[in-house]
């Protein structure tokens, strides 16, 4: 009911103000029990969650959004999945991250049209 908290922008001006009244309050009941409470209130919310519960949210799983890989150097690594799932083309993600310079020659061949001497002389420049 307070004038400074009724719109999202006195919220947000007074955000320093409103944070010292309800982190207290917050502490007084598990977040289990503040959203139960807000969804019985008609209040859409939910958990923020941390990367590491992300990871291992059952939704995020059947979806292959985390993808086990082995990078040359990093040994076995997580990436993150194809998020768009289409039943004709659907995309895999099967290589790690490449590593620097990996496919330097074959971006100047393919899209510089350079030659092979010229992608050598870089490479002994040390530009490579």
């Amino acid at each position: 009911t307070e004038e400074r908290f009724q719109t999202n922008a006195s919220r947000v001006q007074h955000r320093r103000e409103l944070s010292t009244l309800l982190e207290p309050l917050m502490l007084e009941k598990t977040t289990q029990e503040w959203i139960q409470l807000l969804r019985a209130a008609g209040i859409p919310c939910g958990k923020i969650q941390s990367v590491g519960e992300v990871c291992e949210d059952p939704q995020v799983q059947a979806r292959d959004m985390i993808v086990a890989l082995q990078h040359p150097k990093a040994g076995p690594i997580r990436v993150t999945g194809v998020p768009i799932k289409l039943s004709e083309t659907p995309g895999v993600v099967d290589r790690p991250p490449p590593l620097l310079g990996e496919h330097s020659a074959q971006v100047l061949q393919e899209w510089l049209h350079m030659s092979e001497g010229t992608i050598e002389g870089l490479r002994q420049a040390g530009a490579l």
